[in-house]
This record gives C-alpha cells, structure tokens and sequence, in this order.
C-alpha cells in the first residue's frame, strides 16, 4: 500500500491512497488429482490456477469546520482474476474444477460528517454512500459455468455515536445499514443493523465491565438472496434471531496507558524529552 497526504493549511487536506492484495489459491485446488466427491460430482484440479489480484484507489478530501471534520472520498476497487469452479467440459455438469473465471469493478462516493461536542466528550458521526458494481465473465470461460454475472448500483449509510461521561462511563451507538450487497451473481438484501454497549471501568481501571447490545431492536431479521443462472433464478429467504446481550469482564495487569485524563486535547507535537 501506498498513501500520500497533502496539506492545504486552512483550505484542507488532500489524500491519496493505493493498496493490492493478492490472493493465493489454496493448493487443494492446484493439485491435479481427481477427487470423487459422490456419484454425481468430481473434482479435478488446476495446476495452472493464478493468483487473485485486488487493486484499491482512494482519493478523499478533510477540511475541519469549526468543531466538525467533513470527509468526501472517492473509491475504485478492480478484482482480476476471480478464483471460481467451473465446468471442466461445459457439456458434463458433474465434474468441476477451479478457474480464474472473470473479475470485478466498483466505484463508489461517499461523504462523512463528524461533530464533536462537550469538549470533545461526545461524538457523532453520519457517513453515506453510493456505489455501482460490475462482475463479468472471461469470455472463453462462459460456457463453463452457469452462473450470470450481477451489476447494479446501491447505497450504505452508517451513523455512530459515542459520549464519555466525567464518571467514564462510555457509551457507544451505532447503526448501519446497506440495503443491498453484490457479490458475483448474487444480490443480498438485509434489514438495518444496530448496536449498542456501555464500558465502565472500576478500581483504577483494573476492572472493566462491558454490556454490549446487537440489534436489540430488532427481534427476528429477515432477509434473502437472489441468485442468477442460466435459465434459472434462485431466491432464498432466512429469518435469523439476531437480538443478543453480552456481559463480559475484564481485568487488567499491570499498567493500562488507555488514556490521559483532563489532557485528552493537548498536542504532543513541541515535547522534548530529556535525560
């Protein structure tokens, strides 16, 4: 990865960012041994299978208004190379292996507000996004699956809030959601997501007592999926209990540097050390 950062003074700050992955294949998949899985169903693999690449672009714009940080950013995201299984031979459906079949692009904007109040103690911040996601398939390797790429556009929106009281008690809010997610001939369609917790620390910080809350609102979410083939569309719905409470304790040894009270906006940017 590589990030540059310029600093405009009062107007701003320009960032640039580039980061890629690289994905191995497993070698189960390279091994070119057959595997008989059922009566119905063989595996053959791919000694030439190459790697997955994954290259990330961002260019964002900072710019502090009075007390509050205003953030627009700019994302592309190019996948080549997907790792798949296909149809060894397009006119047999019983025996698979893996191939770099196709590859992915997204772009996205996005634009974030964060406000701090009560001397910096309690913070709020909105992001919303909009994206467009393409997949597609390499040519030579269309007959060999039967799967139908996706693209279309959709939309993310994220609110935290988070406030530290003068007795450090801390509590936390967030709330997401992303009406539909993409993935290469799917689209999931999911409910909004909320969670919850409230920190404490006792006796010098040594204790830490933490209850967290995930979408105690919400009791049973549904959601479902919907699947493109080749002359077929699948859909899948599910109803997942997702409301749940933790309780957990932690105690700490030794010294905790988890921070500095009554310093928390001090620049440590003119201090000397000496011996």
């Amino acid at each position: 990865s590589v990030r540059m950062n310029y600093n405009m003074g009062k107007a701003g700050t320009l960032s640039a960012n580039y980061q890629r992955n690289v994905i191995r294949p497993s070698i189960d998949y390279m091994n070119s041994d057959t595997l008989r899985v059922s009566e119905f169903q063989i595996w053959v693999g791919n000694p030439n299978l190459a790697s997955q690449h994954n290259d990330a672009f961002e260019l964002s714009y900072r710019k502090q208004v009075k007390l509050a940080y205003l953030t627009f950013a700019a994302n592309y995201n190019r996948q080549k190379g997907i790792i798949n299984p296909a149809y060894l031979d397009p006119h047999d459906y019983n025996t698979y292996t893996y191939e770099n079949i196709g590859g992915m692009d997204e772009a996205s904007l996005s634009a974030n507000w964060t406000q701090r109040l009560c001397k910096g103690r309690l913070n709020l911040s909105f992001t919303l996004a909009g994206l467009y996601t393409n997949y597609d398939v390499v040519p030579r390797f269309a007959d060999a699956v039967l799967m139908v790429p996706e693209k279309g556009f959709g939309l993310s929106t994220n609110l935290n809030f988070s406030y530290l009281t003068t007795k450090q008690w801390q509590y936390s809010l967030q709330c997401s959601y992303r009406p539909q997610t993409y993935s290469f001939n799917t689209i999931s369609y999911q409910k909004p997501l909320l969670m919850g917790s409230i920190t404490k620390a006792f006796i010098n910080d040594k204790l830490e007592v933490s209850v967290n809350f995930y979408n105690s609102l919400l009791y049973l979410n549904r959601t479902h999926d919907t699947s493109k083939f080749r002359e077929l569309q699948q859909r899948s719905w599910r109803r997942m209990y997702m409301n749940r409470i933790d309780l957990s304790l932690t105690w700490n040894f030794g010294k905790w540097f988890r921070g500095r009270k009554g310093a928390e906006a001090v620049d440590n940017n003119d201090i000397e050390l000496r011996k």
